[in-house]
């Protein structure tokens, strides 16, 4: 059964990434897109730090690697898109190759297929944003937090990719500051008891605190002076719109396919326990709760303010989809039932509407 699924699920996953490439410099600039590539070239670092960086709602890093893009290659829809398809690219390897200290190989299937043809992925790999990597480190610091936890203890490796990438997004967006802010101070809580551990990752938080200062002072203009607000949306549009971003805006496809897999991994967790205790595992409960902190966080402040549009909770994605991804890996193995039909078709009709968008 496996040798016959495999090549539709390698078939999907490559498709996704294909497409993060497909037409790529058919449609002209939109409005943010010439904001940036206006503002990063063909002008003075100065003029550009007074006339773009400072009224940006974003850190400056992503304008200053566009500045820096664009004294080597010309300021055309290719170039200025490419770097973000490539990103988005190798979003989908690290998680099928490397992250195998954490997933199993079914688990690394799933969710480089969930990657793959995430809608709101393949969207951002086609444009001129800092999203690609965002969700690129953001997925690098997240299965970093799980090896530290899972292992009980932060290898020199893991401990400088995980400092890497949290500093990362956090000079790439406010939102993704909170998340690493957050996956610190959850790795602090878990080893308050190991001194040894604790001391060390006291120690990523300080450079991260440190290497965050040159970003302090613009997160402390977006606090003092917002922007304009954008218009409420109602809570049903919210989540129909986050689910098509999340997987892919087929709606009644996707409402049934959720269903069906609801139902799938209950009768599963049900019938077998040893489902039930790998679920229930150290590392989900962790995934679970980076998850359920960050996106409460959002929930909260969308108290506050008018924050429910998809992009403002895409980093959250990498938890979720790496979550999803373990339980379809529970409920649908593609080494052992033939059940795994089930994913492979929702990947494919995902390759074709995406496709088709």
């Amino acid at each position: 059964m496996r040798s016959l699924l495999l090549p539709g699920f390698w078939g999907a996953i490559v498709a996704g990434c294909l497409l993060r490439f497909w037409k790529l410099t058919a449609v002209s600039f939109w409005y943010d897109e010439l904001w940036t590539v206006v503002g990063a070239s063909g002008r003075p670092f100065v003029e550009m730090y007074r006339e773009w960086i400072l009224g940006d709602d974003h850190p400056p890093a992503f304008f200053v690697a566009n500045f820096l893009w664009f004294k080597l290659v010309p300021p055309t829809e290719f170039w200025a898109r490419v770097p973000h398809a490539v990103i988005a690219t190798v979003t989908v390897i690290y998680v099928l190759a490397w992250t195998r200290r954490v997933l199993n190989r079914d688990e690394r299937l799933m969710a480089a297929g969930l990657m793959a043809l995430c809608s709101m992925n393949i969207h951002y790999a086609l444009e001129v944003k800092q999203y690609s990597a965002m969700i690129l480190l953001a997925t690098v610091a997240t299965v970093c937090y799980l090896e530290i936890v899972q292992s009980g203890r932060m290898g020199r490796r893991t401990g400088i990719l995980f400092t890497a990438s949290c500093v990362g997004i956090a000079h790439l967006n406010y939102f993704a500051t909170v998340y690493a802010g957050l996956l610190l101070l959850l790795l602090a809580a878990t080893f308050r008891d190991n001194r040894v551990v604790l001391r060390q990752i006291l120690r990523s938080g300080a450079v991260f605190g440190v290497c965050y200062l040159p970003v302090a002072y613009f997160l402390y203009l977006q606090l003092a002076y917002p922007g304009g607000t954008q218009p409420p949306t109602n809570a049903a549009a919210f989540v129909s719109d986050l689910l098509a971003a999340v997987f892919f805006d087929d709606r009644v496809f996707l409402r049934g396919a959720l269903i069906v897999f609801a139902i799938a991994l209950l009768t599963t967790v049900v019938l077998r326990p040893q489902v039930r205790a790998t679920l229930g595992s150290r590392r989900n409960g962790h995934l679970l709760l980076i998850w359920i902190a960050m996106t409460g966080f959002m929930l909260a402040l969308g108290a506050w303010k008018p924050i429910f549009f998809p992009r403002y909770f895409f980093i959250t994605f990498p938890a979720l989809l790496i979550g999803v991804g373990i339980l379809a890996a529970a409920t649908f193995p593609p080494r052992a039932s033939w059940l795994a039909v089930l994913p492979l078709v929702f990947f494919a009709r995902g390759a074709v509407i995406e496709f088709q968008a």
